[in-house]
């Protein structure tokens, strides 16, 4: 019996610690989702969304076209590569 009794502790306990580990794994994975979400997202319908953003609102290209013809963030990832080659 006592055997029987700590193979299913440990299952129960088992189980808690995936539980656990489930609800961290999605606390990290939500964040970078819904800034997917939200850049691919179509503005207006973005700016009126309230709740939890579980899948893009519509396809818009307009926010990367925007920041791809900003020039000085192609200076700050020149920057950040200029960093990390030298300082490495």
């Amino acid at each position: 019996m006592g055997v029987q009794t700590k193979k299913l502790g440990y299952k129960i306990g088992n189980f808690i610690i995936a539980l656990i580990l489930l609800a961290f794994a999605v606390m990290c994975i939500y964040p970078l989702l819904y800034v997917l979400f939200a850049s691919v997202s179509d503005p207006t319908r973005l700016s009126q969304h309230t709740g939890l953003l579980l899948h893009p609102l519509g396809i818009s290209r307009e926010g990367y076209t925007l920041l791809f013809h900003n020039v000085p963030i192609f200076a700050g990832y020149a920057n950040t590569m200029f960093i990390v080659v030298v300082g490495t």
